[in-house]
């Protein structure tokens, strides 16, 4: 939570904002309208980064194996 602001997902189900966060240094900094946030090491603290709506990323998903 930044300036009075909160990021979509960082509520929980009561409204409560989360106390925990793992924005990089520095982030979220908005530059340039970054109004979407990215995570660039999901198994990392000081992973997420704020970044443009418009930059695309390609996504892979692990899902079991129907039996």
């Amino acid at each position: 939570v930044r300036s009075g602001t909160a990021w979509p997902g960082s509520f929980n189900s009561h409204n409560f904002i989360f106390i925990f966060s793992y924005w990089n240094s520095g982030e979220p900094n908005g530059l340039k309208n970054e109004n979407c946030g990215q995570i660039k090491n999901y198994n990392s603290k000081n992973s997420w980064n704020d970044e443009k709506c418009s930059i695309l990323h390609s996504w892979m998903c692990e899902k079991k194996a129907s039996p």
